[in-house]
């Protein structure tokens, strides 16, 4: 199957991401008008590095709750420990949560249902980049990309979704990428069984992912319409993370190199922080924002179809819909 984007599209999206990136290096936060989250409850998946740590810890700072779901306990206790010396805050939890393990996403919830039955703010941050030649597969047989970027959150999400109606605040913010620009994801073969390889580098399965983070998030806005419960796609930019530390020596050598113009962490984290908090975007659910704005052009790619079958077909999967 070929690329959702055509290759204008694509070239557009080149050469508009390079102008947009070089201002983002130079340019300030935008001014915002913040709703206050003191008290309130935030969970924040990937909390123990990178944009989930700054944005727990930024969390924090106003007063939050602060609600760490990490695969690695040991780097989540010492980011934990980091952000209580920093924010001056000790309403930080820490909780084990991995996202390629529908188990370990039902524990997770359950117990942050037990210790907190209304829920203010849930950040869909965690996820992984392999670059392996043939896929990998999560213990419950997903594809690794799907099943941790996408199914993952899109388990935790429903299993919370009661809590989050029952907020004032109601916002769930999902860390997508420009890179699904590059993919070609096929609902009737979600797990990329017939794909003849795995694209540009090795990275399909990461695009699709990403692709399908979008498409959840407009689907979801639709859906919590009625309830009010606020949804948002974001793309932080080329973030100086350890997104690809899974990567072969060679590729993080390059990625190490173009990370010299990448952006500061804390630039990459505006804008989910821009979702989670601003009051300017309030009526802006269901829209995808990258360097704290509204990234529009890119929605064209995310058609009602794709989104209303995703939907579908991951509810299957995760054990939320039975087949029929």
């Amino acid at each position: 199957m070929g690329l959702h984007a055509t290759p204008y599209q694509l070239a557009y999206f080149l050469f508009e991401y390079i102008f947009a990136h070089i201002v983002e290096l130079f340019r300030g936060p935008p001014p915002r008008t913040e709703d206050n989250v003191d008290g309130k409850v935030v969970v924040v998946t990937g909390a123990n590095s990178g944009l989930g740590k700054y944005t727990a810890e930024e969390m924090a700072k106003r007063g939050a709750v602060v609600i760490m779901g990490c695969r690695n306990m040991t780097t989540g206790q010492e980011a934990q420990n980091e952000i209580k010396e920093k924010s001056g805050s000790n309403t930080i939890e820490l909780y084990s949560l991995d996202l390629s393990d529908m188990t370990s996403i039902r524990s997770f919830a359950a117990t942050v249902l037990k210790e907190h039955p209304v829920v203010d703010i849930l950040v869909n941050n965690a996820g992984i980049s392999l670059n392996d030649s043939t896929r990998t597969f999560t213990k419950d047989g997903f594809e690794m990309h799907m099943g941790t970027n996408h199914l993952g959150h899109f388990l935790l999400t429903n299993l919370l979704l009661e809590s989050l109606k029952k907020s004032s605040f109601k916002r769930i913010i999902t860390v997508s990428s420009t890179a699904c620009v590059m993919s070609n994801i096929d609902l009737s073969d979600l797990m990329m069984e017939k794909a003849q390889n795995l694209g540009l580098g090795n990275t399909m399965p990461y695009n699709n992912s990403k692709f399908a983070n979008a498409l959840f998030t407009k689907e979801l806005a639709k859906r919590m319409e009625p309830f009010n419960v606020k949804a948002y796609s974001v793309c932080p930019g080329l973030a100086k993370t350890d997104i690809f530390r899974h990567y072969s020596a060679g590729v993080r050598t390059l990625m190490n190199v173009m990370s010299v113009f990448g952006i500061p962490v804390e630039k990459g984290a505006d804008s989910i922080l821009l979702c989670g908090l601003a009051q300017e975007v309030s009526q802006d659910s269901g829209k995808f924002f990258r360097f704290s704005k509204h990234f529009a052009a890119i929605e064209k790619l995310f058609t009602d179809e794709m989104s209303e079958g995703l939907w579908e077909i991951s509810e299957k999967l995760v054990g939320l819909k039975k087949p029929q």
